[in-house]
């Protein structure tokens, strides 16, 4: 059986044919998704950077933020396997990822106007999980928007605007947004994220029109059968394990990098958020949202794994010099007789390590929507999100743990990166000659319903 479904005998249903033959509703769904993406990521990627960092400045250790943060994982793996199985058989006029939209981001707002708040382990620890919660909800539901409104030669090329208008906006936040920590209060940087993230959701919600694709089969609200049905589904056979392990490796050694350099950068290195934002993030923003075009293009006409092979070879040029910038600096000075200080390799080391992900995580999620009919898209994806989630835990604890008994270096997260995305890497390439259960896409028609 082939490796990937056959999305296009789905488009030219005949309930889906006018929607996806529509190209002004395309247009405007795009328009507003990306528009409204960017609006929230403006907002929800700077409170992400400085929700650690404020755990650091309160003075919480590295094994007490990183329990934290896998803490956070564990308790939303529950939340995204059962969200996923309500968003992919919602009945609803109103569409099948909207609703969900529309619940999560008032919670969202709130637990980023109270963080500030919070000077000790167990409020730190509350109001970032509620956040990390909802968010979860959120983007249960909110990525398939992208896929659900296009056709699947487009999808590429879409993810890869998406990602160009979302990194523009994480490069806003960190040359606007974080240097205001300094000068106006991290206070005043909360309220004008949790605002973004407010107003772009709600646009959002307002504006986006889904297509009229159903399940047959409603909802179960019984949450424990509506979770055994989507981890039956999710784990049914050896290809969709393996591809559950591999974007669990590569999702989770890529994160580590974002997670933990801006705390190399503070705690090692001794930068301030303004000068974190300007000196070390913008540059891998940059890069890649310059890439982010580029890689859909690779994706498309290349292939997954042409793709992934490219992210890994920058993968590795960045955990050579981020592992240990000061030492890097010092040997780089010994050598070239030329002394640059070790914000300038860790920023060197950020921007490759950045320059990985369009061609690795965008590579996995294009791949991940090709192994399964659309109305399965969140059900499968939560599989794939629940494991990178479960490991992330993992992964984060043992990192923390590293961090503060071994040598306190953060960078130690790039030597564990390399090492998990190679691994995913591979895991995925075995997929791809490794036959799947799922249902012939001639017969999903039968599977549809127009509302």
């Amino acid at each position: 059986m082939s490796e990937s479904v056959n999305h296009s005998l789905i488009e030219n249903s005949p309930q889906l044919k006018a929607y996806y033959d529509n190209k002004r509703l395309f247009k405007w769904n795009v328009f507003w998704l990306l528009f409204g993406n960017a609006a929230a990521i403006f907002g929800q990627q700077t409170a992400g950077s400085l929700m650690p960092l404020h755990m650091a400045g309160v003075r919480l250790d590295a094994q007490q933020i990183s329990v934290i943060l896998g803490i956070g994982s564990v308790l939303a793996i529950p939340s995204l396997l059962y969200v996923s199985h309500l968003t992919d058989h919602w009945q609803s006029k109103w569409g099948r990822r909207l609703p969900f939209v529309a619940i999560s981001f008032p919670f969202k707002v709130i637990a980023l106007l109270l963080f500030p708040y919070a000077m000790t382990m167990l409020p730190c620890a509350a109001l970032y999980l509620s956040y990390y919660m909802f968010n979860s909800i959120l983007y249960t539901a909110y990525p398939y928007l992208f896929n659900d409104i296009s056709k699947q030669q487009y999808w590429g090329r879409i993810a890869g605007f998406s990602n160009l208008t979302s990194f523009f906006a994480v490069w806003l936040g960190q040359v606007v947004l974080m240097p205001m920590v300094v000068t106006h209060g991290e206070k005043t940087v909360f309220v004008i994220s949790a605002i973004f993230v407010g107003v772009a959701s709600l646009l959002t919600v307002l504006f986006v029109r889904e297509p009229p694709m159903r399940s047959e089969t409603p909802p179960q609200f019984n949450p424990i059968p509506a979770i055994a049905s989507v981890i039956k589904f999710g784990f049914s056979d050896i290809r969709r394990i393996l591809i559950c392990l591999a974007f669990g490796c590569v999702a989770c050694g890529i994160n580590l990098i974002i997670v933990y350099v801006p705390l190399q950068a503070k705690v090692n290195i001794g930068l301030t958020e303004a000068e974190i934002g300007r000196y070390i993030l913008q540059f891998g923003t940059i890069t890649n949202a310059l890439l982010a075009v580029a890689a859909g293009w690779v994706i498309d006409k290349m292939g997954i794994f042409k793709s992934m092979m490219i992210g890994l070879l920058f993968l590795f040029f960045a955990s050579v010099i981020g592992f240990n910038p000061t030492w890097f600096s010092q040997m780089f000075a010994n050598i070239a007789g030329i002394k640059l200080s070790p914000s300038v390799f860790l920023a060197a080391a950020y921007t490759a390590g950045f320059m990985a992900n369009p061609f690795i995580y965008l590579a996995s999620n294009v791949y991940i929507m090709k192994s399964v009919q659309r109305n399965n898209f969140a059900t499968f994806c939560a599989c794939t999100g629940s494991t990178n989630l479960m490991m992330q835990s993992i992964i984060m604890v043992l990192t923390g743990t590293l961090i503060k008994y071994v040598s306190g270096n953060y960078g130690i997260a790039f030597a564990i990166s390399i090492v998990l995305v190679a691994i995913g890497v591979i895991i995925f390439k075995c997929t791809m000659s490794v036959s799947s259960k799922e249902v012939n896409i001639d017969n999903v028609q039968t599977n549809l319903i127009e509302k």
